[in-house]
C-alpha cells in the first residue's frame, strides 16, 4: 500500500497525453490522482476543492476536465 502522503501519476499521461490536452487538463489530473481511493481510483474532489489547491479559478478546472472526458481519460 501507498503511505498517504504521496500519489502516482502514470507515465502514460506525462509522456503523451500532457502535451496533447494540455496545461489545464494535467493540474485537473494531477488533482485527480491526489485523491483516488487506491483500489477504485475514483476520486471525488470538487471543482472548487481543485481550483483552490492550484489556485486557478474554476472555468479552468471545467475546461481541463473536458479536455480529460474528451479524451476518454476519465469518465464523469
Amino acid at each position: 500500500m501507498r503511505k498517504k502522503d504521496q500519489f502516482k501519476i502514470d507515465d502514460q499521461y506525462l509522456n503523451g497525453y500532457a502535451r496533447i490536452c494540455g496545461k489545464d487538463a494535467t493540474l485537473v489530473y494531477a488533482s485527480l490522482c491526489r485523491h483516488a481511493e487506491y483500489a477504485s481510483q475514483r476520486a471525488w474532489p470538487s471543482q472548487e476543492k481543485i481550483a483552490y489547491e492550484h489556485d486557478v479559478s474554476t472555468m479552468t478546472v471545467r475546461r481541463g476536465l473536458k479536455k480529460l472526458i474528451e479524451y476518454g481519460i476519465i469518465m464523469a
